[in-house]
């Protein structure tokens, strides 16, 4: 992300019912926050200041592109 940090996908994430959950881990090596996405949703960039850009597929061939912000 903007600030250097590494999101990292575990696999035991794709079982995750409310939405995938991401380990944020910063130069250091040391895991920060967990962040979980909003259900039907995928990581699709980065912005400043905590800015996500996700993708949400609504039915086959319609999809939305979101900007959300990480709460800290």
């Amino acid at each position: 992300d903007y600030e250097g940090n590494l999101w990292v996908l575990p696999s035991t994430s794709k079982d995750a019912k409310n939405g995938l959950l991401y380990d944020v881990i910063n130069r250091e090596g040391a895991l920060v926050e967990r962040v979980q996405l909003p259900k039907d949703r995928s990581l699709v960039g980065f912005g400043p200041g905590g800015v996500l850009y996700l993708n949400w597929v609504r039915a086959p061939g319609k999809s939305t592109l979101e900007r959300a912000t990480v709460a800290r």
